[in-house]
């Protein structure tokens, strides 16, 4: 009985490394999908204290050089953690975003570039992600942490929402080569354009 319990113990924690592997795979064919599109937007990672640092600094260590990743978190985060070329904005994601984006300290930006978000939330992904969409034009890469990987996680819908009201059309990115097995929990997706009003923006 115990054997079969440790059996199915490691079983599990095997499945979930593959998991993150999966995931893993397709957040650098995310990174490398926007490091060609080159739009001259930043990289942003919007998520709770978690997982952000860990993310923001892998997304850090694989953009292109000179590039500067944003982080942003509603919650305390170890800034001693940061890489270098990560900067940290605390509080409130309607305050912190506007002021990097558009505020009196904003730095050049002519759009997102990349955006890894996960916030387990509708409403503040909806609030994100609204607050991005005039800025999210054509070759921006979003990448969408579904952590549970049982149905359309709270981002993802919240995407789909802000995609209808302001016309985006997006398509699914792939890892190259495949991802032998179920397809990892989570989603990311390239902006291809602008749809037509009676266009369905994720065709």
């Amino acid at each position: 009985s115990h054997y079969m319990c440790s059996s199915a113990e490691n079983i599990s924690k095997t499945e979930k490394r593959r998991v993150e592997q999966k995931k893993r795979a397709l957040l650098l064919a995310a990174i490398q999908r926007a490091a060609s599109e080159n739009n001259g937007g930043l990289f942003l990672v919007c998520g709770s204290a978690a997982g952000c640092s860990i993310t923001m600094n892998f997304v850090a260590s694989r953009a292109p050089a000179g590039i500067h990743v944003h982080g942003f978190t509603q919650e305390e985060v170890d800034l001693e953690q940061a890489a270098r070329n990560v900067s940290i904005h605390h509080g409130a994601f309607d305050v912190t975003l506007v002021e990097c984006v558009s505020g009196a300290n904003a730095t050049s930006m002519s759009g997102v570039c990349f955006l890894h978000l996960s916030t387990g939330s509708y409403e503040l992904a909806h609030s994100v992600l609204s607050l991005l969409a005039p800025r999210i034009s054509q070759g921006a890469v979003l990448y969408f942490d579904e952590c549970s990987g049982q149905g359309v996680s709270e981002d993802a819908r919240a995407w789909a929402h802000v995609c209808a009201s302001h016309r985006i059309a997006a398509e699914r990115i792939e890892v190259p080569g495949g991802i032998k097995g179920s397809p990892p929990p989570s989603t990311a997706l390239v902006v291809t354009g602008l749809t037509a009003p009676d266009e369905d923006p994720q065709a």
